[in-house]
């Protein structure tokens, strides 16, 4: 019988899960954006504590793996939103 410690736990879409959205701030953001898109600004404002750096890198990691989007308007001045992706209709925001 094999072991907890023996299994391979690469394909397991919990555990993939988990990694992506597991950390304290990356669930908070993920939360705020369930709410409507938001812009960098209004993130930062509703995270009490985050450091600039921090949610930037979690916003990176979220876009990676195409959790969100993020939409960039060509308007003066421009500005940048992020939203949630809606998987099943795979539309945006």
């Amino acid at each position: 019988m094999l072991r907890y410690s023996e299994h391979d736990h690469s394909q397991c879409p919990i555990e993939k899960t988990m990694s992506v959205i597991g950390g304290k701030w990356t669930f908070m953001i993920l939360r705020d954006l369930f709410s409507g898109p938001k812009r960098y600004g209004e993130l930062q404002r509703s995270l009490n504590g985050i450091s600039p750096r921090t949610l930037s890198m979690r916003l990176k990691e979220l876009e990676n793996e195409g959790i969100i989007i993020r939409v960039i308007y060509s308007e003066i001045p421009p500005h940048v939103e992020y939203c949630k992706r809606l998987a099943k209709l795979n539309t945006f925001c």
